[in-house]
């Protein structure tokens, strides 16, 4: 019966006219020679044999795990695949932290943000003419680099405008720094004035120096012989002399708290002459004003006075002095 098809077995069932032969067509069909291979149709409460597959996976892993940019994947679970920089193949764009460029600019160009701001991009430092502008030369010694003005340019320049500045290192002179006080440290803390020329101030103090502590008129050496009205700006004026002549002295309200002091080098006795109707104090003693007062003439004879805003006033004297005219 292996040639058989299925309708004639089910016919040969049929037709059996005994138990026997209706037996022997059902244990036809259970043997399954009756099938033969259907061209077509669905096969009911049919058993197949096991097929030759390898099913020892399931639909929920691999059998086997594969790598995915350096990290395991067997199907189980998400994974998160760190990309490296050297394995990217596409452009970064500047939302996801890179420039949105693919190659390096030229030699010593510079990075930027385009016109629209929409894009960076790469720009030239030039001399002039472009958006980002340099000084086309450092200038003559003491110049300095400063601001052009424009917010994108520089220049060279000797004086800058007022500015906060929080360091400044200066290795060479400054040609004019036009600021006329300087913030040292905190701006209540200490202030460098400039009071005027050759004269400064910390904190309102006026800073003492060589120069300005005492004027002179005249040296030990080679002696006034001249004479004559006396005006100084230091706090103490020296007069070396070596002339019978006469000084006057300035008017005391523009020099309290100033000094002179005159010192004989040879043999010839000096008069000191108040100004107008002022008032000379001669050791002690109030002369009348407009009183002069003489210092006998002899090397190393001295005498030193301060005014106190209304009077000159001896301080201390070798030699002898006297009420003159």
């Amino acid at each position: 019966m292996a040639d058989l098809t299925v309708s004639s077995t089910i016919d040969t069932l049929m037709q059996a006219t005994t138990a026997a032969g209706a037996r022997t067509a059902i244990g036809a069909l259970a043997a399954g020679d009756a099938l033969g291979t259907p061209a077509s149709g669905t096969l009911t409460n049919c058993t197949f044999p096991t097929l030759n597959q390898n099913t020892t996976g399931s639909a929920a892993t691999l059998t086997t795990p594969r790598t995915i940019n350096g990290v395991s994947f067997n199907g189980s679970a998400n994974i998160t695949v760190t990309a490296a920089g050297s394995t990217l193949s596409d452009t970064v764009p500047v939302g996801k932290g890179g420039t949105g460029l693919t190659a390096l600019g030229t030699g010593l160009q510079v990075l930027r943000t385009n016109s629209g701001a929409t894009a960076m991009e790469w720009a030239t430092v030039s001399t002039g003419g472009g958006d980002v502008t340099a000084a086309s030369a450092f200038g003559t010694d003491g110049l300095m680099i400063v601001s052009d003005g424009t917010g994108k340019g520089v220049k060279s320049a000797s004086t800058v405008a007022a500015a906060t500045v929080t360091t400044l290192t200066v290795t060479n002179a400054i040609a004019s720094l036009p600021a006329t006080t300087i913030e040292l440290g905190h701006a209540s803390d200490t202030s460098l004035t400039r009071v005027s020329a050759g004269v400064m101030a910390v904190e309102g103090k006026a800073v003492v120096t060589v120069d300005s502590v005492a004027n002179h008129l005249g040296t030990h050496a080679s002696p006034d012989t001249t004479g004559g009205a006396l005006t100084w700006t230091a706090p103490v004026y020296e007069v070396f002399t070596d002339t019978t002549t006469t000084y006057a002295l300035p008017a005391t309200a523009g020099y309290v708290n100033k000094a002179v002091m005159f010192y004989v080098t040879g043999t010839n006795a000096i008069t000191i002459d108040p100004n107008g109707s002022e008032v000379i104090v001669r050791d002690g003693t109030a002369q009348t004003g407009g009183v002069t007062m003489t210092l006998t003439g002899a090397a190393g004879n001295y005498v030193s006075m301060i005014c106190d805003g209304v009077r000159w006033i001896t301080l201390g004297f070798k030699g002898t002095l006297a009420a003159g005219a």
